[in-house]
Parts: C-alpha cells; sequence; structure tokens
C-alpha cells in the first residue's frame, strides 16, 4: 500500500476507497454495490483501478462503451468478458452471442456457471498458479465500462444506463466486480433509482503542485543541471497553461515537445535559468493568446474571412476544434429526432441504394450562397455525442482516435463563443448554445477535413 500511495500523487484517499472495496467484494460483500469512479479525463482513475486490482490479484478487462458502438455491441463485449475471461477490447472484437438485450446476459451467464458449485473447475479457466496448486474457481475479473458517460449518445436506448446497472447487480460479487469509470460532467445521472447500490469515489483535478509533482515523474531528469532546467520550464508551462489545461497527458505531450529546445538553449547560452524564463515567457503566452485568434478580428466584420488563410492548411484551429463546430453546426441544423439515423455506428451500413440517394439529395441542398438553414438552440450533451460521431469515423478500417477532454473542451467552447460563432444561451437546468458559423465556414472546414457534410445533413424531402 505504501509504495502505492508513493508512487500516485494526491490519490491516498481514493486507493483507500477502491481498495476496501475490493476487499469488500472479494470477501461477498454486495452490499458495497458497484464501484463507481467518477471524475475528468486524467485523473488517476483508471492508474489507481490497475494498480488496486494488481495488488489484489483482480484481473483487469475493460469494456468501452464509444468502440461498442451500440447495445448489440457492449452485450457481445459483455459476453465475451464473461465466457473465458477474454479481453473484451482486442483488435479481433468480441465473439458473437445470441442475445439482443444486455439484461439476458447475465441470467444466462450464471446458469452455466452453476456448475462450479460443486467444486468442479470450467475448462478455459483451469492454471496453475506460483505454488503448484490448481485454484477451485477462475480468478476474479474487474468487469470496467469505460466512459459509461457515453450511454446517453443517440445509438443507446434512454434506460440502457439503468440495464447495465442492474445487470452488473446481478453478478456474483465475489467473481465479478463491476466497476464504472465516468467523467464528472454527468454526475446527475448517478441520483435516484438509477443506482439503487454503489460506492461512488470522486477524483477530483490535479492541484498545480501535484501537476508539477506528476510531470517530474513522467519526464526523469538525467543530470543536476537537467533537472534544474526542467523544474524552470515546468514552472513557465504551468504559469501560462495550467488556467487554459489541467490535463496531464496533454501538459506531458507539451513538455515532450517543447522541453529539448528549451533545454538545448539553457545548455548553450549564458543565461540562467530565471534569466531564460524571463526571455521565453512572452513568446509563450502569445503563443497561446494567438492559438484560437490568428488574424482575427471579430470587430471588423464576418469572422470567416479572416480564419481562411487560402493555403493547405486551412485554418488557424486545433484539429478537434474543427470537428467540434462542424458538429454545433450540425446540431443547429439537423432535427434532434434524426440523430440516430446520421450519427449511429450502423449508418455506415446503409444500402448503396441509400448511398446513391444521399449522393443525389447533396445537389439539392443549399449551399452558402443559397437559402441559409434555420438554426436552434442544442444541448452541451448533444454536442459532444455528434462530435464525437465525426471524429470517430466508421468507415476508416484503422480510426485515429481524438480525445476532446484531453483538449480542454470548455475552454475551446468559450474561445468560440468570444469570437461570436457559438452563442451560450443560459438556463435554469442546463444551458444552451446556438451555432452562430457562417455556412461558408463550415463547408471550408468540411472540404478541409475531407468530410461530406452532406452525408450528416438532414434533407426534408416536402421542402
Amino acid at each position: 500500500m505504501k509504495e502505492m500511495k508513493d508512487g500516485l500523487v494526491g490519490r491516498d484517499w481514493q486507493i483507500r476507497q477502491v481498495t476496501g472495496w475490493f476487499q469488500r467484494r472479494l470477501l461477498g460483500c454486495e452490499d458495497v454495490g458497484v464501484l463507481v469512479l467518477s471524475g475528468w479525463t486524467s485523473t488517476g482513475k483508471s492508474t489507481v483501478l490497475n494498480a488496486v486490482a494488481e495488488a489484489e490479484g483482480v484481473r483487469v478487462v475493460v469494456l468501452d462503451v464509444v468502440l461498442a458502438g451500440s447495445e448489440r455491441g457492449l452485450t457481445e463485449w459483455v459476453w465475451s468478458a464473461l465466457d473465458g475471461n477474454e479481453d473484451a477490447s482486442g483488435r479481433e472484437g468480441p465473439r458473437r452471442c445470441r442475445f439482443d438485450h444486455i439484461m439476458d446476459v447475465a441470467d444466462a451467464w450464471m446458469m452455466g456457471k452453476t456448475s462450479l458449485e460443486n467444486g468442479e473447475v470450467h475448462p478455459q479457466s483451469r492454471s496453475v498458479s506460483g505454488n503448484g496448486l490448481v485454484p477451485m474457481f477462475p480468478p476474479p475479473i474487474a468487469l470496467v465500462l469505460e466512459r459509461a458517460e457515453r450511454l446517453q449518445m443517440p445509438m443507446y436506448r434512454d434506460d440502457i444506463l439503468e440495464s447495465v446497472m442492474t445487470m452488473f447487480g446481478k453478478l456474483p460479487g465475489d467473481r465479478v466486480l463491476p466497476v464504472v469509470v465516468t467523467s464528472r460532467w454527468i454526475a446527475p445521472l448517478w441520483s435516484g433509482s438509477v443506482l439503487p447500490r454503489c460506492t461512488v469515489v470522486e477524483f477530483p483535478g490535479y492541484s498545480r503542485d501535484e501537476t508539477h509533482k506528476i510531470l517530474l515523474k513522467m519526464h526523469p531528469a538525467s543530470s543536476d543541471i537537467e533537472r534544474e532546467l526542467l523544474e524552470g520550464f515546468l514552472k513557465l508551462l504551468l504559469d501560462v497553461v495550467y488556467h487554459a489545461c489541467t490535463d496531464v497527458r496533454e501538459l506531458s505531450r507539451f513538455c515532450s515537445v517543447l522541453f529539448p529546445t528549451y533545454l538545448d538553449a539553457g545548455r548553450k547560452s549564458s543565461w540562467s535559468p530565471s534569466e531564460l524564463y524571463q526571455s521565453v515567457l512572452p513568446f509563450l503566452q502569445s503563443a497561446l493568446d494567438n492559438l484560437y485568434r490568428e488574424r482575427i478580428d471579430v470587430a471588423r466584420g464576418d469572422p470567416s474571412t479572416a480564419l481562411c488563410d487560402g493555403n493547405s492548411d486551412g485554418l488557424q484551429f486545433p484539429l478537434c476544434v474543427k470537428y467540434l463546430l462542424i458538429g454545433a453546426f450540425l446540431a443547429s441544423t439537423n432535427p434532434p429526432q434524426h440523430d440516430r439515423r446520421y450519427f449511429t455506428k450502423d449508418r455506415t451500413r446503409q444500402s448503396r441504394s441509400r448511398r446513391r440517394t444521399i449522393s443525389h439529395k447533396s445537389s439539392s441542398l443549399p449551399s452558402a450562397t443559397s437559402q441559409p438553414y434555420k438554426r436552434q438552440s442544442f444541448s452541451l450533451q448533444r454536442l459532444l455525442a455528434i462530435t464525437e460521431s465525426l471524429t470517430l469515423d466508421q468507415r476508416d478500417p484503422n480510426p485515429l482516435p481524438l480525445t476532446l477532454f484531453g483538449t480542454s473542451l470548455l475552454t475551446h467552447i468559450a474561445d468560440l463563443t468570444h469570437l461570436h460563432l457559438l452563442t451560450i444561451n443560459p438556463h435554469l437546468t442546463e444551458p444552451t448554445l446556438t451555432c452562430n458559423a457562417p455556412e461558408s465556414l463550415i463547408h471550408h472546414l468540411a472540404t478541409h477535413l475531407q468530410l461530406d457534410l452532406a452525408y450528416f445533413l438532414h434533407h426534408d424531402p416536402q421542402v
């Protein structure tokens, strides 16, 4: 336990809570219910879970809600993980199962394991431990539902969360340990009758000092001089970037890219670390300030003319912001009841005739110079679901995942609001947004990303 706490900064309380839950579940105490790890990305949820599971001799099997894509896919993954303890997130994918509803998985699996009550070992789980003894039961597994907040994406039913938690509650507590990993922003989902029994462990964001210690562990210095320069660079980086991005992995990428140049300048120059800090600080601050606003002057008119630079690089926006702006445009123009039709994983399984119909209709869609689309407000939750569907292009056999939260999504929305490309409409329950970006800008973005915008736009045949 002490070595675990020394390796994880600022997570002593979380380690104690997760360890206590594991120990009680392994003893058969099901009153603690499902373990829910709640917190923003890069707050140590998976690290603590894997460390505690390894210490307790429990194997971790991860089920990714986004990669599953539908209830059918999620059901197959759960069945694959239970039937044979296979890695459900492996490249080969889950094995086909005969269930269409996730509620049936636990009942069928329990009926197939009743022979274990007589001490009989399942053939697939027979293994020899380090002392040469054959265990009487298969080793316990932690069934981890990753990114559970995305169960509210359009491809899932409204009651899928309750169904998953009911299924988890039927599993034997000493052999299958159900864990849910989710983001903090959907915390209200866990109130009410959805989770009758659960143990919630909150993972708050790291403080600045904790982030500094973590980055020092992630980038060990080879000499005293390099360590002194590294500490100065991390102070510089956190002074400039920490208020906009607290994602440890993102900050680590910044350090990997920028620190070699800083280190080379520190070794070759006669400047002291403090003088080097003062000389680099204004340039780094200017680069951050211009990250979203390069050559933009909103006060002088349409921002789309300033955003487009006319060369092959397209817009001076990060990649995820381009997808975010297109997602906002689609959320503002498409009726919500048609999201399942355009943004689910199964959309790529349409027949060729359906694809030809889409291509035929695209010629009649309003363009940037014709009648504009009618804009409507949309929720942040809907924007996240559409944007993630755009980034996870299922037509690519090897899609490149794009982590929106790793680049401080709320900061991006604030910048787009500052540029008058989005408008936030305050409400008592949940704020809504409206996309103000010109259609010419959206079409330019889609062309730059090689995204067929007509493929996702809803076309009303009666119009």
